[in-house]
């Protein structure tokens, strides 16, 4: 299974280049994006290190989204000229996946 693990490291780097030769994004740009992601891997296996032993730390996470969810759901939005509500609503839900 250690193949799977090379293939997604290379589909990774493939995208960087892909991003790059297209011209969508600079040198600069996949290399911040590649340090992100190895730092953001980096803490969430620590999280999950950590979550093995303390269940109540994972609870509390999966209460926080849930409660993000309710307040983007309920909150009031304003209506005022270019501004949609719905399309708020719908980047703060992307923005808890995130």
């Amino acid at each position: 299974m250690r193949w799977i693990s090379y293939l997604c490291a290379a589909m990774v780097l493939l995208t960087g280049f892909s991003r790059n030769h297209l011209g969508v994004h600079t040198p600069q740009d996949v290399l911040v994006g590649l340090l992100e992601t190895v730092l953001v891997l980096w803490g969430i296996s620590a999280v999950f290190r950590v979550t093995e032993k303390e269940k109540w730390i994972f609870l509390a996470g999966i209460l926080i989204g849930f409660a993000m969810l309710l307040y983007i759901s309920l909150k009031s939005y304003p209506v005022i000229e270019n501004v949609n509500p719905e399309k708020m609503k719908r980047d703060g839900y992307g923005d808890i996946g995130r």
